[in-house]
């Protein structure tokens, strides 16, 4: 079954803000169920984060590393599609 970018987004807000939910996600979520790179970039972060320090990542933190990723000469993100994540 697919769904689309903006379920695909919701599901990472959820991550974001339920640490039961992220918990569960980390445990049986893969960066194959989300459709772009820049998604699954994002929800690699997200996973990374919690599985280092049993916390969510903050939005400053993931905000920060999406602009070093982006300012990297081999990134491959478009400018205008992180802007909508």
């Amino acid at each position: 079954m697919e769904y689309d970018v903006d379920f695909q987004m919701g599901i990472m807000a959820l991550m974001l803000k339920d640490k039961k939910f992220l918990a569960y996600s980390t445990a049986h979520m893969k960066p194959a169920y989300f459709e772009t790179k820049d998604l699954k970039w994002v929800f690699n972060q997200i996973r990374s984060f919690y599985k280092n320090y049993r916390e969510p990542i903050t939005t400053r933190a993931l905000v920060r590393k999406i602009n070093e990723e982006l300012s990297s000469k081999k990134s491959g993100f478009s400018k205008d599609r992180v802007e909508s994540i």
